[in-house]
């Protein structure tokens, strides 16, 4: 089913949830809706302060699934009609003013049974009337709160009424509309915890996300560190060695030219002790045939 106009857009919050559930039903066009005021200022009553209006309508307007169509008030319930029009004109005030700066706001919903001619007298356009019969039960302008229903007295017709049966309708009326209100706000309450869940899922989701982003960068960091560390001990240890080979080449010509300074005397030192013995075997030859002569060298 939908709504001919919600009459009870309080709030940035609400317009945004109605303007959602109504985007779930393309077919069904803007939802006209009115924003309520509460100019009274009395706490047991909804509806934005007064001077919140006009940044409140100005939301709901740029909602594509709803259609602002004007504003809504309830007075106290006083019997000082002074102080019902006083309500009423501020509010027509209001919309005149938000009116003036470019919003189409034909609707002024003000007026219960027991106000309705005060309303009307300041250009109500929809009233709220549940004392008239069934009739009046099915108007579409036909609202009711827990202190409506409390409060709503009952005229006598000529046939007369059963006041037992009326106050227990009463009550049962409003025992309901209490309920459907505390079911409301258990469910906005538990709206909010899974909103701030949610939140608080992002965040935690947010932070994991950064850890892993840190740590691949941390880990990116570490690989070309080492990969650094890798290149500067390959190449000292191929400096290193290059040393080591170079002084091992040199060690080598050392030691092949001591060995070859070795040959070289070794063999000077052969020929030097070939040519000794050669003289000596030559001194005893000629001992041996100054023997075999009988004479010795050097003997007169």
């Amino acid at each position: 089913g939908r709504f001919a106009m919600v009459h009870s857009v309080d709030s940035g919050r609400v317009a945004d949830a109605l303007g959602r559930a109504v985007e779930r039903h393309e077919e069904a066009g803007a939802l006209p809706v009115l924003l309520q005021v509460n100019m009274a200022g009395e706490e047991q009553k909804s509806g934005c302060p007064p001077e919140e209006a006009e940044q409140l309508a100005a939301q709901i307007a740029g909602l594509p699934a709803l259609s602002l169509r004007g504003l809504m008030t309830m007075a106290p319930f006083v019997d000082d009609e002074v102080v019902q029009r006083r309500v009423f004109s501020d509010l027509r005030c209001v919309r005149d003013r938000l009116t003036s700066q470019g919003l189409e706001l034909p609707e002024l919903s003000m007026g219960m049974t027991g106000d309705y001619q005060a309303a009307v007298a300041e250009g109500a356009t929809i009233l709220r009337l549940g004392t008239g019969g069934a009739s009046d039960m099915n108007d579409e302008g036909f609202r009711l709160t827990p202190v409506d229903v409390r409060s709503q007295e009952f005229r006598r017709s000529a046939l007369g009424y059963d006041v037992a049966g009326v106050e227990e309708f009463r009550a049962r009326v409003a025992d309901e509309l209490e309920r459907l209100l505390r079911e409301r706000a258990m469910l906005e309450e538990r709206l909010q915890n899974l909103r701030e869940q949610l939140k608080s899922f992002r965040e935690r989701e947010k932070a994991l996300n950064d850890a892993v982003v840190m740590a691949q960068q941390v880990r990116a960091d570490a690989e070309q560190a080492a990969k650094r560390d890798t290149e500067i001990t390959v190449r000292e240890a191929a400096a290193r060695a290059e040393e080591i080979i170079a002084a091992a080449r040199v060690t080598e010509t050392d030691v092949r030219r001591d060995i070859e300074e070795a040959q070289r005397q070794f063999s000077s030192y052969l020929s030097a002790f070939r040519r000794l013995l050669e003289r000596q075997l030559a001194e005893v030859d000629s001992l041996v045939e100054h023997e075999q002569d009988g004479s010795m060298p050097g003997a007169e």
